[in-house]
């Protein structure tokens, strides 16, 4: 399992834990596993709420990702990360793949929720809107979700 956890600077990064059961978990030793991007970076506050999933031999992610300066939010927005072994993560160099719009009622794209595989096409919902895209990187947005 993936989760979202904050050191003792207030950022949070991706954490990984292991099971057996799905009951008794273990953090991994090397944790964490996606960590804040570098300063001036759209996630260069906090890497959270991972989605994962597996698909053609690939591990997949989808995450929210936050810039801050002086305490005040900056960005929140959605960024896609790949891996072979569920450990070492490559984040997408176009990141962030969804962003907030610019404006209306979705001025912050907030955590995502689910991303679901149907057909060629990978669909998403976060907390704003609904989104989808062919390669499952770079999303087109729909209607708000209701």
């Amino acid at each position: 399992m993936w989760y979202s956890g904050e050191n003792d600077q207030y950022d949070d990064n991706i954490g990984l834990a292991i099971s057996t059961d799905g009951v008794s978990w273990v953090r991994y030793g090397q944790n964490p596993v996606l960590r804040v991007g570098a300063i001036g970076e759209w996630d260069s506050r906090s890497v959270m709420e991972p989605w994962v999933i597996f698909e053609n031999g690939e591990y997949k992610m989808w995450y929210s990702g936050m810039m801050a300066a002086n305490r005040t939010l900056l960005s929140y927005e959605i960024g896609y990360a790949t891996s072979s072994d569920g450990i070492h993560w490559v984040k997408y160099p176009a990141n962030p793949v969804l962003t907030a719009s610019p404006s209306g009622d979705c001025r912050r794209t907030k955590s995502i929720h689910a991303v679901v595989r149907a057909g060629n096409r990978a669909h998403s919902s976060d907390t704003c809107r609904c989104c989808s895209s062919n390669n499952g990187k770079e999303s087109t947005t729909k209607e708000r979700c209701s």
